[in-house]
């Protein structure tokens, strides 16, 4: 059981640096080849590109950041020669669930940056605005990273040497279930704030009512994300009923990850898509904007009833065996 311990908490902790850097650079790279092409086509496009460039790869890089820190902080939990024991197993599970979040944040959040570069492209002048909108995209972007970041942290907190195997496979179906549940969301918002960032390079005019129809659409689409924190919570906290063996904790884990993961993707990508659609629309139809922000949220708020559902099923799962 040892060999299976290691084996899980290094290959985590490689994962964890090479999923995170390589979700990361995957966004950069096509951040910096949609920056090449806007500024062939529009030379006067250079400055504000750039600047864009540096600022929105500087936030894709907090992914890597995230990652190694904590590979960092738990490779150096062990000392050399020490025992590895259940909670080697949690720490590199965990690890792993920290990369893949930076990672497919990282990845994604290189749309954002690609759609602002392009609006630039057509608005040279405008370069600070559409930088301003931008930045506040990825920041609310990050989120879900910087909860995985806090849960790493937790969960090194409550490991010990004397964990057990069901408390140890709780801790790990915990971080796992967060990690699931932050794909589909953050993908969904992605394509929400790409179209955002290119509809205002073409019509700079419905800046300010698409700045404030990408707050609320936004914080609907991460509705998911909250949800998944909280059942990943319930996961990590809750105390299994006596005579609840290790097979039916594994089972459980794997179908709250389902639940939520599988739920909270349909949900925030076709949502994603739902308000991409609208204001693309607010911006090729300035007098209708309002009837079109007002329809988008509609049309999400019944998608997010998907996600509700999802939710209550999986706490449901949770009180099954908890």
């Amino acid at each position: 059981m040892e060999l299976v311990c290691a084996v899980i908490y290094f290959v985590g902790l490689a994962l964890c640096i090479a999923v995170g850097a390589g979700g990361v650079s995957i966004g950069q790279g096509y951040a910096g080849g949609i920056a090449t092409e806007g500024v062939a086509r529009q030379s006067m496009a250079y400055g504000p590109v750039r600047q864009a460039l540096l600022v929105g790869c500087a936030f894709l890089e907090s992914g890597c950041v995230f990652s190694l820190i904590v590979t960092l902080v738990y490779l150096f939990h062990f000392k050399a020669g020490q025992t590895l024991a259940y909670d080697a197993m949690v720490l590199g599970v965990a690890a792993l669930a920290m990369g893949i979040v930076a990672g497919i944040i990282g990845m994604v959040s290189g749309r954002i940056v690609a759609g602002a570069i392009q609006s630039m492209a057509r608005q040279p002048y405008q370069g600070s605005r559409i930088l301003s909108l931008m930045m506040v995209a990825q920041i609310l972007l990050e989120a879900p990273m910087v909860f995985m970041f806090i849960i790493a942290f937790l969960i090194k907190g409550w490991v010990s040497p004397t964990v057990s195997l069901p408390y140890a496979i709780q801790l790990m179906g915990g971080s796992m279930i967060f990690a699931v549940g932050t794909i589909g969301p953050a993908i969904g918002q992605s394509t929400f704030c790409s179209a955002v960032c290119e509809s205002v390079g073409l019509n700079m005019a419905m800046y300010s009512q698409i700045f404030s129809f990408s707050f609320i659409v936004q914080a609907m689409i991460e509705t998911p994300i909250v949800f998944a924190l909280l059942v990943s919570l319930m996961t990590m906290m809750s105390t299994p009923l006596p005579g609840v063996s290790v097979a039916e904790l594994i089972a459980l884990c794997v179908g709250v990850a389902a639940a939520i993961g599988f739920g909270s993707a349909g949900a925030a990508i076709g949502s994603g898509r739902a308000a991409a659609s609208a204001v693309r629309c607010m911006a090729d139809n300035p007098a209708q904007a309002s009837s079109l922000a007002r329809l988008g949220i509609f049309c999400q708020a019944i998608i997010d009833t998907a996600v509700i559902y999802s939710l209550i099923i999986s706490v449901l799962l949770i009180k099954k065996s908890m």
